[in-house]
């Protein structure tokens, strides 16, 4: 996460790989109680007997509510690259800033990650990534202020719509759709999505996902009468203003 102490961790490990020591033997990252149990293991049984973690055991451990926070409240400042959080000197407006990022995942160690996991030769659970959040939080990370956190993001999407392709779920035709729309609009891998949309397109897809919900079919017509998205308009708000039904719609 974006907390101090975690920040501390992964700005070591980067140290590590910068300075030639190779953790790719213990990729994907583990954290938590998990991480203690599982690489206890790997000592105890040896690197014959100890299983490698996959993608599904790192979803397992993604806080979804924290990754729906994390996405909708994306830290559009956060570089790619890690930084030492001991050596920054704190204002008080950067440390109220960190104060309200404690509880996001930090972009510089979760989109490497999700990109690690949707590699070729994984089997990634398509279903199971856009049901925590994984999805909505790429899509996020296209509103990010630097270049370098949006062409991440845009790579690992294009992990994941490789996966997609040959995946087989209820709601994948959906998910396409808002793929389609996404790749019409922008222009190139590194421009910038309005800031509204961090908080719009993770709300789609997990509506998506959930057919009963009640602005499921305003969205999918929405999207499905359209070829691309309207970045210079808020979404839906004419829809919604105009509409006729006695109901409050609210994102």
């Amino acid at each position: 996460t974006t907390t101090k102490a975690d920040r501390g961790v992964l700005y070591l490990l980067y140290l590590c790989e910068v300075n030639g020591v190779s953790l790719e033997q213990y990729r994907p990252f583990l954290w938590g109680a998990c991480a203690l149990e599982h690489y206890k293991a790997r000592q105890d049984l040896g690197l014959l007997l100890w299983k490698q973690p996959g993608p599904q055991e790192v979803l397992d451990l993604v806080d979804r509510q924290l990754l729906q926070v994390s996405s909708h409240r994306f830290p559009l400042e956060a570089e790619l690259e890690p930084i030492d959080p001991f050596a920054v000197v704190e204002s008080q407006q950067v440390t109220a800033a960190n104060q309200r990022q404690d509880t996001l995942y930090d972009p510089s160690f979760f989109l490497p990650m999700l990109s690690h996991l949707l590699d070729s030769g994984n089997y990634v659970d398509c279903r199971k990534f856009v049901n925590v959040g994984c999805l909505g939080y790429l899509f996020a990370s296209l509103c990010s202020k630097s270049s370098h956190v949006r062409m991440a993001g845009c790579h690992t999407l294009s992990r994941f719509s490789t996966h997609l392709d040959g995946a087989s779920f209820r709601e994948k035709a959906q998910i396409v759709m808002v793929f389609d729309a996404l790749k019409n609009s922008l222009v190139g891998t590194s421009e910038r999505l309005p800031s509204l949309f961090a908080s719009f397109l993770p709300t789609v897809a997990h509506i998506f996902m959930h057919p009963e919900h009640h602005l499921y079919r305003a969205i999918a017509y929405h999207l499905a009468s359209r070829a691309t998205l309207d970045l210079a308009d808020i979404p839906l708000y004419r829809t919604f203003l105009l509409s006729s039904g006695d109901q409050v719609y609210i994102f």
